[in-house]
């Protein structure tokens, strides 16, 4: 039986997201008066649907969903261990997208860590696609590259033609750059030179985007280097660039005290995975991104 939770009930939901986050270090553990501020409203408001699976009398899983334009999200949804199996997960996935039916939406989607092997057949038998699976990765801060430095670093508020700079992002991404001339402006008034083009012999060879943030994890409280974005240019690969542009934020971090660098790759991105492991990053977790059309 699926029962739908009201705000005045969401301790069933917290109960069984203790177990969820214990199950999986990486999930972030949620006090209960920040739940409450995050969603009561929410819930209240109709935005937030919060859903228990109920077995005998005995709450045995959950799923959040949120509602964003068009688009409805599968922010969370687990199922204890030892009630685990397919068919638990398809109830809890089938009233949800119901639900989102209802609302006439486009799209479902769910972006998770890599899920157990009866919740991954639920999303696959319901017929999720999986559009998208990434990695992120890890390696303490140090100078990676021994050698003279080749290339000269330009940061992105040097530069007045904001759409010469989207073009040149849009080029070394080979067209897939998911910035736009808004957030391409954003990145300039942010005033740092954690985003910048790269330079050999005055020709531009590739750019990166990274930035000084907190864990993602917020068990962990340190401050790191995430590496958001980097590209090299069709012509400057397998030369080295990338490993240059990599020591010189390192370097950057390591100036502001910073002791570790994460990115992520895409899974099937190879020639990337081997370059970043060569370098020393180690894989932390897997991410999937399930979508499902309604429409």
């Amino acid at each position: 039986m699926i029962e739908n939770i009201h705000a005045e009930k969401t301790d069933r939901v917290l109960a069984l997201r203790t177990a969820f986050c214990q199950e999986n270090p990486c999930i972030s553990h949620v006090k209960q008066e920040d739940f409450l501020t995050a969603y009561v409203q929410k819930i209240a408001d109709g935005e937030v649907l919060v859903q228990v699976l109920v077995e005998n009398e005995e709450d045995i899983g959950y799923i959040l969903l949120e509602v964003d334009g068009s688009i409805g999200w599968i922010r969370e949804v687990f199922v204890e261990a030892e009630q685990r199996e397919v068919g638990s997960y398809l109830a809890l996935l089938g009233d949800a997208v119901g639900q989102f039916s209802l609302l006439k939406l486009d799209l479902v989607r769910h972006i998770c860590l890599e899920k157990p092997l009866e919740c991954t057949a639920a999303f696959c038998d319901f017929g999720f696609d999986l559009v998208r699976e990434h990695v992120q990765m890890g390696m303490p801060l140090q100078e990676i590259f021994i050698n003279a430095p080749e290339l000269s670093l330009r940061p992105f508020q040097d530069y007045s033609d904001i759409h010469w700079l989207n073009k040149w992002v849009g080029f070394c991404s080979e067209n897939t750059s998911m910035y736009s001339l808004p957030e391409i402006e954003r990145l300039i008034l942010r005033g740092d030179d954690f985003a910048f083009i790269a330079y050999k012999d005055d020709e531009p060879v590739g750019f990166m985007i990274a930035e000084v943030t907190e864990a993602h994890n917020q068990q962990e409280s340190q401050r790191v280097l995430y590496i958001e974005h980097m590209a090299v240019a069709p012509g400057y690969r397998m030369r080295g660039m990338a490993t240059q542009m990599l020591d010189a934020v390192f370097r950057k971090g390591i100036d502001l005290g910073l002791l570790t660098a994460r990115l992520h790759v895409f899974h099937d991105n190879a020639a990337a995975y081997r370059l970043y492991e060569k370098l020393g990053f180690v894989e932390i977790k897997r991410i999937n991104h399930w979508v499902l059309k309604l429409k």
